[in-house]
């Protein structure tokens, strides 16, 4: 884990590098992260990351904005970075590897005043066995956004297979990597094609920006009227989740004869203690209860003896007292 601590901006955008041997160590290199971003919330609007040295692959928005609210309350944001997060090469003329970006509601960059902000790793590890052994991971895609006439209605599975078939053909790749999307807006056609990289799914978008470069030429392309110029963009976004092959060890099975686990011990070492502890409290009350008993016996039998010693005496002087008999 990597931090730093107590910056501000005006402007609302704040860089960091990450030092070379966070990022390459040997035992643990970088892979995905979460980026805990601890902030005051002095105005409303979003903070995000981005990294700028993207830019021309069009990768410049690492995360998906977050929102704030402005009540001055020190926050902490996280955002999962799970593809891979990419610092700059040897040779780029940028300063960092990430920004903190805030932004306004209206989109225009406010003040940001950070507290701290905290890389942590978490790829290139076992999981726990709590998340299991699959991971889910992004995957590289050109996504061509067109509006065209119609309704929704229109375009039945049949339209939009026929539509991933062209774009398939453009991209080169098999229809199965195309993905057609239609929603109202009139109708808002979205055809993503996923692509082996960031390389490949850069250069698509290229080539497809330059052929439908306008709604004419995306009309004749689709066979439908497009209203608009198409957007291109490349876009991470979640594929399958797949296994990394790791499951949780299974114990070794008890050799006979074996010791017992120190749970097991635990468990009869408080049990054993339980048992002299009540034996001890029942023999000292049965002590005490003999002894009591002992004590009232001895003092009842000293009582009877006086009280014999009375009466003999009484009787004894009774009859020296009488005169004697004459016959």
């Amino acid at each position: 884990m990597i931090t730093a601590i107590a910056r501000t901006a005006p402007n609302g955008v704040i860089g960091f590098t990450l030092h070379p041997d966070f990022v390459t160590a040997s035992a643990r290199p970088l892979a995905t992260a979460v980026i805990k971003v601890t902030l005051f919330d002095v105005l409303a609007g979003t903070v995000r990351l981005t990294q700028a040295h993207l830019t021309d692959e069009g990768l410049a928005q690492l995360t998906e904005p977050m929102a704030t609210t402005g009540d001055g309350v020190l926050k902490t944001f996280t955002f999962v970075v799970d593809s891979t997060l990419r610092v700059r090469s040897a040779d780029s003329t940028y300063l960092y590897d990430f920004e903190v970006t805030a932004e306004a509601v209206s989109g225009a960059a406010q003040a940001l005043v950070l507290s701290m902000v905290r890389v942590v790793k978490t790829g290139n590890h076992a999981p726990s066995s709590s998340v299991g052994p699959q991971a889910v991971v992004r995957v590289p895609k050109t996504v061509v956004k067109m509006s065209a006439t119609g309704d929704v209605t229109d375009y039945d599975d049949s339209a939009k297979a026929d539509l991933a078939d062209k774009f398939a053909a453009l991209a080169g790749v098999d229809s199965s990597a195309v993905e057609v999307e239609v929603s109202a807006a009139s109708v808002l056609i979205t055809v993503k094609i996923t692509v082996a990289d960031v390389a490949a799914a850069s250069a698509l978008t290229t080539s497809i920006s330059s052929q439908l470069a306008d709604p004419s030429a995306a009309s004749a392309f689709t066979g439908l009227t497009i209203t608009s110029a198409p957007t291109i963009a490349v876009a991470m976004e979640a594929g399958p989740a797949i296994s990394n092959g790791w499951e949780p060890p299974t114990p070794p099975p008890m050799l006979p004869g074996a010791p017992p686990s120190p749970t097991e011990q635990g468990f009869w070492q408080w049990w054993v203690i339980f048992v002299v502890a009540v034996g001890s409290t029942c023999g000292c009350v049965c002590c005490i209860l003999a002894c009591l008993f002992m004590v009232m016996k001895r003092g009842g039998s000293k009582g009877k003896i006086k009280s014999d010693q009375g009466v003999a005496s009484a009787i004894s002087s009774a009859s020296s007292t009488q005169p004697p008999i004459v016959v």
